[in-house]
């Protein structure tokens, strides 16, 4: 079973260690390869192992989703077993296998380049602006709520956006945040407000 559409995507290969499969697995990854998903278990893999170890059985129940163009910024996934975790937290056998549980640990590097061109600073806490917090009076929202015909506009200039966006999620990061903000300038302007420290 694969995750993407051999041919098309280009992906690296997973090591599987987990061979059996049923028709969740394939339904799961029919829905992966159609969202533009993989599962990040056995790629960039330091450590790949099963997630579910118990007296039942074991297998891999336990995956980490991530979208195709996003794939090169995972980096060293491995899988912790809980029993190893313990053990190495505090002496052998002083914890009981039975409050040990049967679920590993999933673990990875992400690494992120959003804010690409913002310098590292050292900021010094207690010289930090304290950021107000806005409570709006909802229970008193006037009858001009969202009437005007400039925020009309906006709004359906923001969904006219969404529709030509293909689901590209920086374009619908923007325009979320210009929704945002059209709430917020409704909000301000329709609603009393008192501030919080």
């Amino acid at each position: 079973m694969e995750d993407f559409i051999p041919g098309v995507d280009n992906l690296p290969i997973r090591e599987v260690i987990n061979f059996k499969s049923n028709s969740y697995g394939e339904l799961f990854c029919d829905f992966l390869s159609n969202i533009n998903c993989c599962v990040l278990n056995g790629r960039n893999s330091m450590r790949n192992d099963l997630t579910y170890i118990s007296t039942r059985g074991s297998s891999v129940v336990d995956y980490c989703v991530v979208p195709y163009e996003n794939l090169n910024c995972f980096k060293k996934f491995e899988v912790i077993r809980a029993s190893e975790l313990a053990n190495e937290s505090v002496s052998i056998g002083s914890v009981e296998p039975r409050f040990i549980p049967d679920h590993s640990i999933l673990c990875w590097e992400m690494e992120s380049y959003m804010c690409g061109n913002i310098e590292k600073e050292n900021i010094n806490v207690k010289n930090q602006n304290v950021q107000k917090r806005v409570i709006y009076d909802v229970k008193n929202i006037p009858n001009s709520w969202f009437e005007d015909e400039n925020v009309i506009n906006s709004i359906n200039s923001c969904t006219r956006d969404i529709e030509k966006s293909n689901g590209d999620q920086d374009d619908v990061d923007n325009i979320y945040c210009e929704f945002v903000n059209i709430m917020h300038n409704e909000m301000n302007s329709k609603l009393n407000t008192k501030q919080n420290f």
